[in-house]
């Protein structure tokens, strides 16, 4: 960062008040302003990348891909189920090879899945 420099610039102050000695030793983590290189462009723009990187990281947002992706197909789910249990008569003509309208799930199976997507969809968020 600082070639050949100490980050850490100390100082040390004797003051003498009353007759007593008082040893005042200051370190900073950062360079004195009248310093060469106290302001740095480079030195800021990688600090506003390291901590938009540790945002980043922290933050995760690939996570929300698959939290989109469940939240999606469970409302998918859902509606088609919703559907099918309200079109049974139509999709036997339409769409023969659907489970409810082929009989091989029964209407209590598709009310089942129905109700447990919605129950999971509604509890998601732990919210209302």
């Amino acid at each position: 960062m600082f070639k050949g420099k100490n980050i850490y610039q100390e100082k040390s102050t004797i003051y003498q008040e009353n007759n007593a000695k008082f040893l005042v030793h200051a370190a900073s983590g950062q360079p004195f302003e009248s310093e060469s290189g106290a302001y740095n462009p480079e030195s800021t723009s990688k600090s506003v990348k390291n901590a938009l990187d540790a945002f980043y990281r922290f933050s995760r947002p690939h996570t929300v891909i698959g939290t989109a992706v469940a939240v999606a197909l469970m409302m998918n789910i859902y509606i088609v189920g919703l559907n099918q249990l309200t079109d049974i008569e139509i999709d036997k003509v339409n769409k023969p090879y659907l489970p409810l309208a082929s009989g091989e799930y029964s209407i209590s199976t598709g009310v089942m899945i129905v109700t447990s997507f919605s129950t999971m969809l509604q509890n998601r968020g732990g919210g209302d």
